[in-house]
Protein backbone atom coordinates (compact mmCIF):
# COMPACT_ATOMS: atom_id res chain seq x y z
CA UNK A 1 0.00 0.00 0.00
CA UNK A 2 0.80 3.18 -0.86
CA UNK A 3 0.65 6.31 1.21
CA UNK A 4 0.53 9.37 -0.91
CA UNK A 5 2.12 12.76 0.11
CA UNK A 6 0.45 15.83 -0.24
CA UNK A 7 1.85 19.55 -0.38
CA UNK A 8 -0.79 22.34 -1.34
CA UNK A 9 -3.19 19.95 -2.32
CA UNK A 10 -1.05 18.69 -4.89
CA UNK A 11 0.37 14.82 -4.66
CA UNK A 12 4.02 14.88 -4.23
CA UNK A 13 4.73 11.17 -4.19
CA UNK A 14 4.39 8.14 -1.87
CA UNK A 15 6.09 7.85 1.44
CA UNK A 16 9.23 5.58 -0.47
CA UNK A 17 10.17 8.00 -2.65
CA UNK A 18 9.93 11.09 -0.49
CA UNK A 19 12.40 9.01 2.26
CA UNK A 20 14.84 7.96 -0.61
CA UNK A 21 14.74 11.60 -2.46
CA UNK A 22 15.68 12.76 0.71
CA UNK A 23 18.72 10.31 1.56
CA UNK A 24 19.93 11.54 -2.09
CA UNK A 25 19.58 15.31 -1.14
CA UNK A 26 21.11 14.96 2.23
CA UNK A 27 24.00 12.95 0.16
CA UNK A 28 25.05 15.75 -2.25
CA UNK A 29 24.35 18.27 0.13
CA UNK A 30 27.42 16.32 2.69
CA UNK A 31 29.58 15.94 -0.48
CA UNK A 32 28.89 19.73 -1.47
CA UNK A 33 30.05 20.38 1.92
CA UNK A 34 33.61 18.06 1.62
CA UNK A 35 34.33 19.61 -1.60
CA UNK A 36 34.41 23.11 -0.06
CA UNK A 37 36.43 22.23 3.15
CA UNK A 38 39.41 24.08 3.31
CA UNK A 39 40.79 19.85 4.24
CA UNK A 40 40.04 19.34 0.48
CA UNK A 41 40.93 22.94 -0.68
CA UNK A 42 44.63 22.15 0.82
CA UNK A 43 44.48 18.93 -1.07
CA UNK A 44 43.55 21.16 -4.42
CA UNK A 45 46.35 23.18 -4.23
CA UNK A 46 49.05 20.74 -3.08
CA UNK A 47 47.81 18.60 -5.79
CA UNK A 48 48.13 21.47 -8.50
CA UNK A 49 51.89 22.13 -6.97
CA UNK A 50 52.97 18.46 -7.80
CA UNK A 51 51.69 18.49 -10.66
CA UNK A 52 53.50 21.55 -12.40
CA UNK A 53 56.61 20.00 -10.34
CA UNK A 54 56.01 16.91 -12.32
CA UNK A 55 55.72 18.79 -15.53
CA UNK A 56 59.19 20.73 -15.25
CA UNK A 57 60.75 17.53 -14.53
CA UNK A 58 59.30 16.08 -17.88
CA UNK A 59 60.45 18.96 -19.71
CA UNK A 60 64.08 19.01 -18.29
CA UNK A 61 64.46 14.68 -19.24
CA UNK A 62 63.02 16.07 -23.05
CA UNK A 63 65.30 18.72 -23.18
CA UNK A 64 68.40 16.89 -22.06
CA UNK A 65 67.11 14.27 -24.74
CA UNK A 66 66.99 17.05 -27.14
CA UNK A 67 70.36 18.17 -26.10
CA UNK A 68 71.96 14.36 -26.82
CA UNK A 69 70.22 14.22 -30.53
CA UNK A 70 71.57 17.76 -31.20
CA UNK A 71 75.22 16.85 -30.47
CA UNK A 72 75.05 13.38 -32.34
CA UNK A 73 73.71 15.48 -35.18
CA UNK A 74 76.24 18.17 -35.08
CA UNK A 75 78.88 15.62 -34.49
CA UNK A 76 77.81 13.50 -37.12
CA UNK A 77 77.95 16.40 -39.71
CA UNK A 78 81.32 17.51 -38.62
CA UNK A 79 82.41 13.60 -39.09
CA UNK A 80 82.99 13.42 -35.25
CA UNK A 81 81.40 10.73 -33.10
CA UNK A 82 79.72 11.89 -30.18
CA UNK A 83 79.94 10.07 -26.70
CA UNK A 84 77.21 10.74 -24.28
CA UNK A 85 79.02 11.06 -20.64
CA UNK A 86 78.34 8.20 -18.45
CA UNK A 87 76.63 9.12 -15.03
CA UNK A 88 78.76 9.68 -12.19
CA UNK A 89 78.96 7.05 -8.96
CA UNK A 90 80.43 7.69 -5.86
CA UNK A 91 80.83 5.38 -3.63
CA UNK A 92 81.17 6.52 0.23
CA UNK A 93 81.64 4.41 3.33
CA UNK A 94 81.65 6.08 7.12
CA UNK A 95 83.79 4.42 9.33
CA UNK A 96 81.96 5.23 12.60
CA UNK A 97 84.12 5.35 15.29
CA UNK A 98 87.25 5.89 14.11
CA UNK A 99 88.78 8.47 16.91
CA UNK A 100 88.52 5.38 19.76
CA UNK A 101 90.56 3.53 17.34
CA UNK A 102 93.34 5.52 17.58
CA UNK A 103 96.21 3.51 20.21
CA UNK A 104 97.62 6.14 22.93
CA UNK A 105 101.37 6.44 22.67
Amino acid sequence: MMTMIVVNDEPVGDEVFIYHLSGLISSYLSIDVLLNSSDCQAAKAKREVIFKRAEAYVKEYQDGEREQIRLKRLAKKEGNFYVPSQPKLVFVVRIKGYQTLSIPG
